[in-house]
């Protein structure tokens, strides 16, 4: 009976971390884009599309303390991490924009991107970093931080498995 509850309260922690960690860049986009007039890139929307996808797997993490869903939701934080990293290659002009950023004039652009907005260029620094820059950290440290705590809670569920099988 421990083992259940062991196991669910280390879910509930990965996906409430999961849950405030998706909504905070939510809340600071749309508080950005509506109060300063800062539009988002398509890559913006892209990492707003994978913190929406985290933001609801981890609420139904929540609901049901799967840890499969868990893992769903590192590895879209992960997604958002590698779309954040290319933005910041781009800003750092370390190579061109392969098809994203490109306005190819179709229907996915008016969906992604109706303003045409440049992803090399930064919108916003705060003391000299964009906005891009520090997504990049802090998508790298919910990861680090969720997957090491992924990790303990499938140790420690072998651990509570192989003393259930001797007993």
């Amino acid at each position: 009976m421990s083992s259940t509850r062991e196991q669910k309260t280390d879910s509930w922690h990965i996906h409430l971390i999961h849950f405030f960690a998706a909504l905070f860049p939510l809340i600071f986009g749309y508080s950005l884009e509506l109060y300063r007039d800062i539009l988002p890139c398509k890559l913006c929307l892209m990492q707003r599309t994978c913190f929406f996808v985290v933001l609801f797997s981890s609420s139904l993490g929540l609901l049901l303390h799967k840890k499969f869903i868990a893992f769903f939701s590192i590895l879209f934080f992960a997604m958002c991490f590698m779309v954040a990293l290319y933005n910041v290659a781009l800003e750092w002009d370390w190579f061109g924009s392969i098809v994203v950023c490109q306005d190819s004039g179709g229907w996915l652009d008016n969906i992604f991107n109706k303003y045409n907005i440049p992803c090399n260029v930064p919108a916003l620094e705060v003391l000299g970093i964009s906005l891009a820059e520090i997504n990049v950290v802090y998508c790298a440290i919910v990861v680090a931080v969720t997957s090491v705590i992924f990790l303990k809670n499938l140790k420690i569920g072998k651990k509570i498995e192989n003393k259930s099988n001797f007993n």
